[in-house]
């Protein structure tokens, strides 16, 4: 790491540490700033560094982007790789069950979707055992996403699964 990275994270540490309002202040005027010139120069940068910002307002967040990274590297049981349901129709099947696409603060449609597809991936198999018709199966998948997403023993799931 170099001078200028380390110097940043011990500047970054004292300020997250400290109750001194006008350090939090200088620092988040200064991120502010960075921002600004990164999303002049760099916007697909700067959309990347508000997707992880972002995160920080939910228990279970994805970013479009890192949902389609994710679910694109799931091998299913049958040994296909990627979505079973691509996002418009599992979202269209949510919509017919009046469920919750999203439910702050505990997931995003995003974080939904991928977990959806990672449940369907990982237990297809012993699903289809008890759910008979497979037009049932979205609304079965939907149900443990959403149980999964809010599970009081691990309310921040979804980033640490899916290692982001």
């Amino acid at each position: 790491m170099g001078d200028m990275k380390v110097r940043y994270m011990e500047l970054y540490d004292k300020m997250a540490r400290s109750k001194d309002v006008e350090k939090m202040k200088a620092f988040g005027s200064a991120e502010q700033w960075a921002f600004c010139m990164l999303e002049d120069r760099h916007p697909d940068m700067a959309r990347k560094w508000l997707d992880k910002l972002e995160a920080s307002e939910w228990h279970n967040y994805l970013s479009e982007q890192e949902a389609i990274e994710v679910v694109g590297l799931l091998k299913s049981q049958d040994g296909r790789s990627g979505a079973h349901w691509n996002m418009p129709t599992f979202m269209a099947a949510v919509e017919s069950l009046n469920g919750a696409i999203e439910r702050p603060p505990y997931y995003n449609r995003h974080a939904l979707w991928a977990t959806a597809n990672m449940l369907y991936s990982d237990h297809a198999k012993s699903a289809r055992k008890y759910v008979n018709d497979e037009s049932k199966l979205p609304a079965y998948f939907y149900d443990m996403a959403v149980e999964k997403l809010t599970d009081v023993d691990r309310p921040h799931f979804v980033r640490e699964y899916f290692h982001l």
